[in-house]
């Protein structure tokens, strides 16, 4: 019996792409403004008149009061995750070389000869995995922020006795225009972006097998028998090839724009009097000014989420062909075959024997996965045998073997014929 094992194996290769991850959380800074104008006036007047006139008449006039504030803006908060780059992977090469194996037996008893070929090839496709980005983080825009006041106003307070007297204790009371006009702040924006692009390809791998030969033949007068058996698969599996990948889970929030605004033109008068005998006292004159308010809300921010992935994904199908196939130019060349010897045909005193039908078993194969299709064709493989009842020739040598045979039938006639002699004796 004769063995032979001679597996051919390529690995494919593996290649990851960049990866990105960004979970932090981002916040834009607040814009504020606090403004306030003030124009007011406290007046108290304590009179006592006696037989006198024209007193205790205060006169009370404020100013204008303007505010004019801008709120400042909320602070952009931006988040940016992003993974580029090319991947890629390419498949295994495996070649197969040749094999030749045989086996005999010579003998006058019950002979047999076995030959048992396992020579396999594969070659694995490669594996790329894309680019990927993750964006988990929190985005929150700036609030702007914006507070101003205007006041114009005055109080008074006046305490008037009057005793035969006239035109006392009439104050007037003037109060300013009062003015605010201010802008509110906008709020920040915020942006969030994810982002995974390049090239992902994995090519497939390539398997050449070479050619299989085998043989085993049993020479004998009793019972003979000669077997053969060949295992020469010959498998390429395809490119595997995961495209680029972006996940954005945030959140995102644009800031708030605020203002608040304040105009308050007023005045508070009080007059306490008491008169006798006594004429036009205690007669306030009172005037407020234009209160004016014009602010302007700051506008929210906006809030943009992005997220994007692009690139050119492919896997080439893995190609499986025997020594004299047709892969790609790129391929590696196919070893040389070495010549078969011419056989040498014995001579033997009986009729030449029958030559043994060939048999030639389709070697199993297996197709390939990925992307792109891939074939399997068979190694070139030959097996022969020689049955039982037949001398059978493979090309092997059997000169020897055939020598050996005659040598061993001349002496058996001749033992033969010299019983046969003593026997008429």
């Amino acid at each position: 019996m004769t063995a032979i094992t001679t597996p051919t194996r390529a690995m494919g290769g593996e290649a990851y792409g960049n990866w990105a991850d960004n979970s932090g959380n981002v916040v834009g800074g607040t814009g504020a403004n606090y403004g306030v104008a003030d124009s007011s006036a406290t007046v108290v007047v304590f009179c006592f008149n006696y037989k006198s006139d024209d007193n205790c008449n205060p006169v009370t006039t404020t100013g204008a009061a303007t505010n004019t504030s801008t709120g400042g803006n909320g602070g952009a908060a931006t988040n940016h995750t992003s993974a580029s780059g090319d991947t890629s992977a390419d498949g295994g090469r495996a070649m197969g070389g040749d094999v030749t194996a045989s086996s005999e037996a010579v003998g006058f008893g019950s002979n047999g000869a076995g030959t048992l070929v396992n020579a396999p090839t594969q070659a694995n496709g490669g594996y790329a995995e894309g680019n990927y980005a993750s964006n988990s983080g929190n985005v929150r825009g700036g609030d702007g922020g914006n507070y101003g006041v205007a006041t114009s106003g005055v109080e008074v307070t006046v305490y008037c006795f009057n005793y035969k007297s006239n035109n006392n204790c009439n104050p007037v009371t003037t109060t300013g225009a009062a003015t605010n006009t201010s802008t509110g702040g906008n709020g920040g924006a915020a942006t969030n972006t994810t982002s995974a692009s390049g090239t992902t390809s994995a090519d497939g791998g390539r398997a050449m097998g070479g050619d299989v030969t085998a043989s085993s033949e049993a020479v004998g007068f009793g019972s003979s028998s000669a077997e053969t058996v060949v295992d020469a698969p010959t498998r390429a599996n395809g490119g595997y090839a995961e495209g680029n990948d972006a996940d954005n889970s945030g959140n995102v929030r644009g800031g708030d724009g605020g203002n608040y605004g304040i105009a308050y033109s007023g005045a508070s008068v009080t007059v306490h009097c008491w008169n006798y005998k006594s004429n036009d006292n205690c007669n306030p004159v009172t005037t407020t000014g234009a209160a004016t308010n014009t602010s302007t809300g700051g506008d929210g921010g906006s809030a943009t989420n992005t997220t994007s992935a692009s690139g050119n994904t492919s896997a080439d199908g893995g190609c499986a062909v025997h020594a004299a196939g047709d892969c790609p130019s790129e391929e590696p060349t196919a070893p040389v075959q070495p010549e078969t010897p011419s056989p040498v045909q014995p001579v033997a005193p009986a009729p030449a024997p029958a030559p043994a039908e060939h048999v030639t078993p389709v070697a199993s194969g297996s197709g390939s996965h990925g992307t792109s299709g891939s074939t399997s064709q068979g190694t070139s493989v030959s097996a022969s045998h020689s049955s039982a009842a037949t001398l059978a020739y493979t090309g092997a040598d059997v000169t020897d073997a055939l020598g050996l045979g005659l040598l061993a039938l001349a002496g058996g006639m001749g033992l033969a014929l010299a019983g046969r002699r003593r026997t008429t004796v």
